[in-house]
């Protein structure tokens, strides 16, 4: 929902623009002829990429280099038309009283005369900024008269935009009349041009070739929301790629969730879209950087925040004052509150439970009361409840699991935990597989002494929010409402609590499941009304 320049002043590429590495221009690739997918969850940025490189924001980015649209478009090579298909209400042609066929032949025409509208207004608006005026009306006029049913006189691009325009609004209308049960059907609306044809490859093609200013300019359909077509209506634009024409002046880029690609099939003689005709990406795929996901996640989010912040409060702030403004988890506090509770190793909850298992297969095991409590103080370590929690760990996998004997196993646990303190070589305690499970071995300690569970620290929102730009915006968006509410400061004096922090983290995660919900509902919905009609 932002405005076309808050798109451009928020942007921040992988490894920036100039660059050319890795970045989201790559992704679009407008050099390459062939058409694509670019699919992507809830929240990965498509829309937003989309955007950025659409015509308004061309405008935009010209206007802060203080040149004029024409020069941004000749800089960048290209000019996009981007759509949001939600915006067309293409639901109406369906679930009519109207047979189907004749509704998809009125929907292919209704989509060519929305792509060649949306391209006309660029136009229109590129001459009137630009001050140009070179096109070849003979040359338009041309192909004007061998397409269009009826004789039309041309004598600039604003004519012809104009009866685009006027056939738009007309099928609007007819559209509108027949849901309200005014009309039912499209008695009386006449065709510009061959509603089965793809008219507005050869209009967008004469019209760019025509002009001396725009011939190397290539034009890029920038298709959002595909999701929003039935499968159906897929089938148009599936025959859209597999017969692409002038592709040395226009490129497709359709995007859409991960599910929005509802099937593979043509109108042309039951053909399907092959991988050799349009080239599927996915956005998750293209932010992963092979050698060090992570790094690249945090370089990025951190980047994220410094430009939001940048552009609010004019103000530069350090990679590291944002990694140190989440407090983290203080581990050792914990501790010490099951220490104060039990002081006594014994008494703690996990090793009742240890002796009762114990107790329960004693004789299976051989073991006495005398050698279970043996067993018990070699695991114990009074002043750390989370090496306890390790120890029994050790002797479950070590002994139990391999039906040894448990005193023996207690008692090297007991001589390796010694050396590991010492900092001497370990036969059990600096393995990798301790160190992966500690986190788990830490939350089980807080579920028995019900002690709160929080997420927080800015490594954990790094981690919750991988490959989601959106979610990470979200949760510091939280973050500084309740920071509000409970008078802290979000990047300015001391770290955001942890209680704070967990607020803001469960309250972005319960919008965004619901969102994510509602949305899978509403698409299971959509396809099982339609598999019924």
């Amino acid at each position: 929902n932002l405005q076309d320049d808050n798109i451009v002043s928020y942007w921040v590429d992988l490894l920036g623009y100039k660059a050319q590495k890795n970045s989201f221009l790559k992704l679009l690739a407008p050099d390459v002829a062939t058409p694509m997918i670019i699919l992507g969850g809830k929240g990965s940025g498509k829309t937003h990429i989309l955007r950025y490189y659409s015509y308004l924001a061309q405008k935009i980015r010209a206007s802060k280099s203080n040149i004029s649209p024409l020069e941004q478009i000749k800089t960048e090579g290209f000019m996009s038309v981007y759509l949001e298909l939600e915006n067309f209400a293409f639901n109406r042609f369906s679930a009519s009283i109207i047979q189907q066929n004749i509704l998809n032949e009125w929907y292919y025409y209704y989509l060519n005369i929305i792509l060649i509208e949306s391209f006309l207004k660029q136009i229109v608006d590129l001459q009137r900024i630009s001050s140009f005026n070179d096109f070849n009306m003979v040359e338009i006029q041309n192909l004007i008269n061998e397409k269009f049913f009826s004789k039309i006189e041309l004598d600039s691009i604003e004519d012809l935009l104009k009866i685009i325009k006027e056939s738009h609004k007309a099928i609007d209308n007819k559209l509108s009349r027949i849901s309200t049960g005014l009309e039912e059907n499209f008695k009386g609306l006449e065709p510009l041009f061959n509603t089965s044809g793809h008219e507005f490859f050869n209009i967008v093609h004469v019209i760019m070739k025509s002009s001396t200013q725009l011939q190397n300019i290539r034009v890029i359909y920038l298709i959002d929301q595909l999701e929003d077509l039935s499968s159906d209506q897929q089938k148009y634009t599936n025959t859209l790629i597999r017969h692409s024409k002038h592709n040395e002046t226009i490129s497709l880029r359709f995007a859409g969730r991960l599910h929005a690609i509802k099937t593979v099939d043509t109108f042309s003689d039951k053909e399907k879209i092959l991988n050799a005709e349009v080239e599927i990406k996915y956005l998750e795929n293209f932010m992963i950087d092979e050698n060090d996901s992570r790094k690249t996640h945090e370089d990025f989010s951190i980047r994220l925040c410094q430009n939001r912040l940048k552009n609010v409060l004019k103000e530069e702030i350090s990679k590291d004052k944002i990694k140190l403004s989440f407090k983290e988890n203080d581990w050792n506090e914990t501790i010490k509150r099951i220490v104060k509770k039990h002081p006594e190793s014994k008494d703690r909850f996990y090793f009742k439970e240890l002796k009762n298992n114990l107790m329960k297969y004693s004789s299976q095991l051989g073991l006495s009361t005398a050698k279970i409590d043996l067993i018990i103080e070699n695991l114990s370590y009074a002043e750390d409840p989370l090496i306890e929690k390790k120890n029994i760990y050790l002797l479950y996998q070590a002994g139990w699991s391999k039906n040894l004997d448990l005193v023996k196993i207690s008692e090297e646990v007991s001589k390796s935990l010694k050396s590991f303190i010492c900092g001497d070589t370990s036969k059990f305690h600096d393995t990798s597989t301790l160190k992966h499970i500690e986190d788990n071995l830490y939350y089980q300690l807080l579920k028995t002494y019900h002690l709160p569970v929080y997420h927080s620290g800015f490594s954990s929102i790094l981690n919750y929010t991988i490959l989601n730009p959106r979610s990470f915006i979200n949760i510091l968006n939280f973050m500084y409402e309740h920071c509000e509410f409970a008078e802290e400061n979000l990047f300015y004096g001391e770290p955001v609590s942890c209680k704070v922090q967990n607020r803001a983290i469960r309250e972005a995660s319960e919008w965004f499941w619901t969102d994510v919900i509602n949305d899978i509902e509403n698409t299971f919905f959509t396809l099982i009304t339609t598999a019924t009609i």
